[in-house]
């Protein structure tokens, strides 16, 4: 049976409600991967981490560079300095609860090529209600009221009368009111 310090050893979580220090951009990336941001080049996995995040791309554009404190930067920015960090920690298995909730359009299609791309080596558990952006995933367990009501995968479950279908209709409908695109 697995204790808990093993848990914490070989996971990482991003929650929804962001946990991040009140210090900067490269403090609260570095508490995880010492040194991955002292390194001109970023180079290694921590740099492609960065990169496939595009976070080189949003400090630059940040008047204080990496030492920003995460305090001045908006919801979706601080999102997604939370959920490179899960991923910095280089654990096998890595939960993210609702990772694109703040982030606009173009911000959640880089996060999701991101975590497609580092999925192809860690378990990667992902809790979200927005159904209609897991078309990438291998496994889709729906809950419903605490009970798993559906198994599948996201062409079977889009077509299958449930919970999934419910949902994934109804944001199908919403996106295309708002002129927004699908999966």
């Amino acid at each position: 049976m697995a204790r808990p310090g093993d848990l914490r050893r070989t996971s990482a979580l991003c929650p929804q409600d962001l946990q991040l220090f009140p210090l900067t951009i490269a403090e609260n990336l570095e508490m995880v991967c010492p040194g991955c941001i002292d390194s001109a080049s970023h180079d290694g996995l921590a740099g492609e981490i960065l990169r496939l995040f595009e976070i080189p791309e949003l400090v630059s554009e940040l008047p204080e560079r990496w030492a920003t404190p995460v305090g001045n930067l908006s919801g979706g920015q601080r999102q997604r300095i939370a959920v490179v960090r899960a991923f910095l920690k280089v654990a096998p298995i890595v939960v993210l609860d609702e990772p694109t909730s703040h982030l606009d359009t173009e911000a959640e299609q880089a996060v999701i090529r991101a975590v497609r791309e580092l999925a192809q080596t860690r378990l990667v558990i992902v809790a979200t209600h927005r159904v209609i952006r897991l078309g990438w995933v291998d496994k889709i367990v729906v809950l419903d009221h605490g009970r798993i009501a559906q198994i599948g995968t996201f062409r079977d479950l889009r077509q299958e009368p449930g919970p999934f279908a419910v949902l994934y209709g109804r944001q199908i409908r919403k996106s295309a009111q708002d002129g927004g695109g699908g999966a």
